[in-house]
């Protein structure tokens, strides 16, 4: 239980941190604005000096974060769909699938 409550205060403080906003589901905008800049140069910085596109990275941190939430035992898919801001239960399973090729229920099957 004290996993649990750690990762959900780690994603209270996020949000508080990015203005009450959940800074997940990959838009490059959201980021931008924050940091004060356009979409577009921040996505070719990070292209530049990363190697690969922002949207990327972006789907890379999501995933990462699902993954970490995932392995919370008492999180539900419900839970970490909306931790991520995701729309619903179903989009975050269909985005998770893709990155993955496994269901997040598989995932947390397998993991926990």
């Amino acid at each position: 239980m004290q996993r649990y409550d750690k990762k959900m205060t780690y994603t209270r403080e996020k949000r508080k941190k990015f203005g009450g906003v959940a800074p997940k589901r990959g838009l490059l905008e959201f980021y931008a604005s924050k940091m004060c800049l356009s979409a577009k140069y921040l996505a070719n910085v990070i292209s530049a000096h990363a190697g690969k596109p922002a949207s990327r990275w972006i789907q890379e941190y999501v995933l990462l974060e699902a993954k970490a939430l995932l392995g919370v035992p008492n999180n539900t898919v419900a839970q970490v769909a909306d931790a991520l801001s995701f729309p619903d239960q179903s989009t975050f399973g269909k985005f998770f699938r893709r990155q993955t090729g496994l269901t997040p229920k598989e995932y947390q099957e397998q993991n926990n």
